[in-house]
């Protein structure tokens, strides 16, 4: 997928993790020599005993027999991956180093046996369809090919050991084959591989006292510095940044490792009990001057009601602390103005809601429009693969771990993307701001086949404001961004707030780069009419 121009801020879409398919091809016994195809994976290991996997250097290799065993041999070129399995205990021999690839599974055995016990199954069965999802990650289909070349659960260790990285998807496959298919899989033991979390953080229902304690740090007692953080905590970076005054930000995400996202509706993620999110702002220094942390904040899903079950918190860094641990961050609730000599103002708790209240999902930047980039960190492919999302593809048929692009060209993406971060979260299809037409610039997957299609597009542009303020002007004005409401709003700041200005609340200076870019993408829209409305002057 082709990465989004920059503009306004924002930086690209999803690029391709190279990874390659487990495949195999299977041989009678006694079988001849048979040839690999093209590009594959490095081995991992064979089986416990008959055939071995292939060499780092080849491509996919032919299958050894199940008894009397005959050879394999790589074929041609392939990056480094997954464990090849060979034949049976009682006759394989070793399959020849391949030219980069893995070697072919052996005969039909436990392995092979247990998976088709749900692969044959009704095609719209949640087990069938939870093995064709799998199918459509490379990880996952690389970590079943080598299960199905199993014969007993030694065999499966190695392959659950040598990728790790799609635990979501291995236990619910274990639980599916447990399920329906105990005896054919017994060998495999399959149902003595239940999830358990090692990290299992507590439910905290109630904010703790310090930073230290949210579960954000690798030790709640003594964290040495900030950047001691847990490595369950995976830090993620959404694709379009809200303004926060110039704030710069990090962030991470906890899901717990037995839970999945409930991702049905795509457009609306739904998070396990457990979830955590963390955001950390800092102020960056003027001249010499270093840069000043501020503050950290956490929304915690401790309960199942999606409306009541979450937590918000934010802690301030001292000032004057010469190095300030997570421990010495502590809890502030009412909120506080030019935080620690900047302009940066936190919150009060109360106003957490304001923003976040109005989604299904109360999570902002973690999401499938926002995590389509190839960026460090959380990306909706690794997600994707792993098997974290529930349903991994939409209704119509599109693969979450392609990335969702925007509409219409980079500038178009760019505005798009940008309103959808700054203004989508309290301007969508669940709210009525606006009276009759509301504004609505929530970007929504299934409905942004172009630009003229999205909700941004229908519910601003030529579409007069209800505000008398701007005196009758157009939401957007094709051609005449001076006489565009949203572009006289960006352009302003209130005192007090909320005042006209946009966004009302939680910014003090004017996002200059972004009415520029926004300004110039409204200037290129064709005009049919010169504008009636007259600005106004204060």
């Amino acid at each position: 997928m082709p990465r989004l121009a920059q503009g306004f801020g924002v930086v690209g879409l999803l690029g391709v993790l190279a990874v390659h398919a487990c495949s195999s091809d299977e041989e009678p016994s006694g079988g001849d020599k048979s040839t690999g195809g093209s590009g594959g994976d490095a081995g991992d290991g064979g089986a416990p005993a008959g055939g071995a996997a292939g060499s780092e250097t080849g491509g996919k290799g032919g299958s050894s027999g199940a008894s009397g065993g005959s050879t394999s041999k790589g074929g041609a070129g392939g990056a480094a991956g997954a464990a090849g399995q060979a034949g049976e205990a009682t006759g394989g021999v070793a399959g020849e180093p391949g030219a980069g690839g893995q070697g072919g599974e052996g005969a039909v055995g436990p392995g092979t046996e247990c998976t088709a016990c749900i692969d044959g199954g009704d095609v719209s069965s949640p087990r069938r369809v939870l093995l064709d999802q799998c199918g459509d990650s490379p990880a996952c289909t690389r970590w079943l090919g080598c299960a199905r070349g199993c014969s007993d659960s030694t065999c499966l260790d190695a392959c659950d050991a040598a990728n790790e990285e799609v635990a979501p998807y291995r236990y619910a496959i274990y639980d599916a084959l447990c399920d329906a298919c105990a005896t054919e899989c017994s060998a495999l033991q399959f149902c003595d591989r239940a999830c358990v979390d090692d990290v299992n953080l507590p439910l905290q229902p109630t904010a703790p006292a310090t930073l230290a304690l949210t579960g954000l740090y690798a030790s709640a007692t003594v964290p040495a510095t900030p950047d001691a953080v847990a490595p369950y905590a995976r830090p993620f970076q959404p694709e379009y940044e809200l303004w926060s005054d110039g704030a710069t930000k990090r962030r991470w995400a906890y899901i717990p490792k037995c839970a999945r996202i409930g991702t049905e509706g795509i457009n609306h993620w739904l998070f396990p009990v457990g979830t955590r999110l963390w955001k950390e702002f800092t102020i960056p220094g003027a001249g010499a001057a270093s840069a000043t942390r501020v503050e950290t904040r956490l929304l915690h899903k401790f309960a199942a009601d999606n409306d009541t079950g979450w937590l918000y918190a934010t802690y301030q860094w001292p000032t004057n602390v010469a190095n300030p641990t997570p421990a010495d961050a502590t809890l502030v609730t009412a909120g506080v103005v030019n935080a620690n000599g900047t302009q940066h103002d936190i919150p009060p708790v109360t106003a957490c809601p304001q923003c976040h209240g109005s989604l299904v999902e109360k999570v902002l930047g973690f999401s499938a429009i926002q995590l389509s980039h190839d960026l460090p960190g959380v990306t909706i492919q690794k997600l994707a693969d792993a098997g974290w999302l529930t349903h991994p593809s939409t209704v119509s048929g599109a693969l979450a771990r392609n990335g969702f692009n925007p509409p219409g060209t980079s500038g178009d993406q760019g505005a798009l993307g940008y309103l959808h971060a700054n203004c989508g979260n309290c301007h969508h299809a669940g709210t009525v701001f606006g009276g009759a037409t509301p504004v609505r610039m929530r970007l929504m997957i299934g409905f942004m086949d172009t630009l003229q299609q999205t909700d941004t597009f229908t519910s601003l542009v030529n579409v007069p404001t209800v505000r008398p303020f701007f005196n009758g002007c157009d939401r957007i004005e094709p051609g005449y961004a001076s006489h565009s409401e949203i572009i006289m709003r960006m352009n302003r700041r209130d005192t007090p707030q909320p005042g006209q200005q946009m966004p009302p609340l939680a910014t003090e200076q004017i996002h200059t780069a972004a009415v520029q870019g926004l300004t110039q993408w409204i200037n290129t829209m064709p005009s049919t009419a010169a504008p009636t409305c007259t600005p106004p002057t204060n």
